[in-house]
């Protein structure tokens, strides 16, 4: 007995050593799954970072490129529509105007039947016209494509000669416009082509801007996206895990990816910062922890601490409890402990058959209050609406509760239906003070209420569902007379007349 009353002591003993130790371990565990999540959120917020950048140079070059693009169709419409015949010299000043609306167009081509017959310019270039271009593989390809299609084809880069430089070259079919037919839908007359500098156009991107945080690389040469070849930037930035985005082409696609100038951070300050101060407050936990559980293992405490515990247990069940009764959002009873005092109220009441009586009112046109002014506006309505019909429930033992939606109520123990119809009639005078705007009622410029009153004498055998469906058959005529009025039933009076009609009837039986 005594050896184990040791053993009991030294386990007792080394309970705050245990409990430290276990608290300095769930710390650090905890720490290393806040320091993952920090570092999750930050490679996530720098991929983000260069999407939205990324994002924006793409639109930007995809913008500069469709502009470039788009220019020659004005010529397209005017071979096809107006002038098929149309001469060198002709074309010279044509393409001369459009040229010069933008940079980066050395020059511009026409094939007619698909053979080079208008340059520009055309100095130094003379030895290219009467080029086939179906007779060169590489280029027949991307003709044939833009002749099948009826659309713009792109490829490239290519080195032009004999200028020099890398430019994309852009075809687009010609068709010849019927008289008073479809457009372009006549016979094939050739191609217009352009020539685009991709320097300029990668300039005008912002891509080539030495601030740039961003290091980019496209591949997709001749619009064919990832599976084509790399042209422009660091190939190696697309083994190191780069963000890309394609960028539309009339014919296809390139993919433009792109990583940090510095690369990818892996370490930010605060899961430097989340690092220390987690080992900090593992430690000086552990040892509170220590300090905390030898303590409380000496000063034995326990039935204190219980009976402190139950108190704060009680008092909590009663806020909860009183929680649980109120509207959330007007804070006046909820349907659910309306329903309770009801059933509460009717049978105290039907000992002595004592009257009760109950009133249904509907804020009129609320919906289209809603979608005039906004649910938060909507809501502060209810709020002041809610604030109005506990200002009419007047006495102690009055309730006023929120139905549902904007369906509000009121119990009136003790009410005669006189008295309920004056209560009405002072809920209606504290709405119309409100002075709520509403433009969108049919009825009032202001808010109103349509309300449904019921009047009974308690009574064991009946349900106080009776009532209140009695009250909801008002509110409904009172709806059907116009709204912002009151309508009532007289359980009482009914009741008599039905006795007295079944007396009839067994009479003349």
């Amino acid at each position: 007995m005594f050896i184990l009353t040791i053993i009991n002591k030294k386990k007792f003993c080394l309970l705050p050593y245990v409990f430290g130790v276990l608290s300095v371990i769930i710390i650090l565990i905890f720490t290393t799954i806040l320091v993952n999540l920090e570092h999750n959120r930050f490679l996530e917020a720098n991929r983000n970072h260069v999407l939205n950048e990324l994002s924006t140079t793409r639109a930007k070059l995809e913008g500069v490129l469709n502009e470039r693009i788009f220019l020659m169709r004005g010529l397209v419409a005017y071979i096809s529509t107006q002038n098929s015949d149309i001469t060198q010299k002709e074309f010279e000043d044509l393409t001369k105007v459009i040229v010069a609306k933008v940079n980066g167009i050395p020059s511009a081509a026409l094939f007619k039947n698909s053979i080079c017959t208008h340059l520009y310019p055309l100095e130094g270039q003379e030895e290219a016209l009467g080029f086939e271009p179906l007779k060169i593989p590489e280029a027949k390809e991307a003709f044939e494509r833009a002749i099948k299609t009826k659309k713009t084809v792109l490829s490239g880069p290519v080195d032009l000669f004999p200028q020099g430089g890398m430019v994309f070259i852009t075809r687009t079919p010609v068709f010849l416009t019927p008289s008073n037919g479809v457009a372009e839908s006549g016979e094939y007359w050739g191609m217009v082509s352009i020539g685009i500098e991709q320097d300029i156009l990668l300039k005008e991107a912002g891509i080539l801007n030495k601030e740039n945080d961003l290091e980019y690389s496209i591949r997709g040469y001749d619009g064919l996206g990832e599976k084509g070849q790399f042209f422009w930037g660091k190939e190696a930035i697309f083994t190191n895990n780069p963000v890309s985005l394609n960028v539309t082409l009339p014919n296809g696609s390139w993919q433009l990816a792109a990583i940090p100038v510095h690369g990818w951070p892996f370490y930010s300050l605060s899961m430097l910062w989340i690092t220390i101060g987690g080992i900090i407050i593992a430690f000086l936990t552990g040892l509170l922890i220590f300090s905390l559980t030898k303590t409380l293992l000496q000063l034995n405490q326990e039935i204190k601490e219980r009976k402190e515990v139950e108190l704060q247990l009680t008092k909590t069940n009663k806020e909860l409890s009183k929680l649980a009764s109120l509207d959330g959002l007007t804070q006046i009873a909820n349907r659910y402990y309306f329903d309770t005092y009801l059933k509460k109220e009717w049978n105290r009441l039907s000992r002595q058959r004592e009257p009760l009586s109950l009133i249904l009112c509907d804020v009129d046109y609320f919906k289209k209050y809603n979608d005039r002014y906004g649910h938060p506006q909507g809501d502060e309505c209810l709020k002041q609406v809610a604030k109005a019909i506990e200002k009419a429930a007047q006495r102690p033992a009055d309730l006023a509760a929120r139905f549902g939606g904007e369906e509000f109520a009121m119990i009136l123990p003790k009410t005669n239906l006189d008295g309920a119809i004056k209560v009405a009639k002072n809920l209606q005078k504290y709405i119309s003070n409100l002075k709520l705007e509403h433009k969108q009622s049919q009825i009032n410029q202001y808010i109103t209420l349509s309300i449904g009153i019921a009047h009974t004498h308690c009574h064991p055998f009946y349900s106080s569902q009776k009532l209140i469906d009695a009250a909801d058959h008002a509110l409904y005529r009172s709806k059907n007379k116009g709204r912002n009025c009151y309508d009532y039933t007289n359980l009482v009076v009914e009741e008599t007349l039905e006795k007295y009609n079944k007396s009839r009837i067994e009479k003349t039986l």
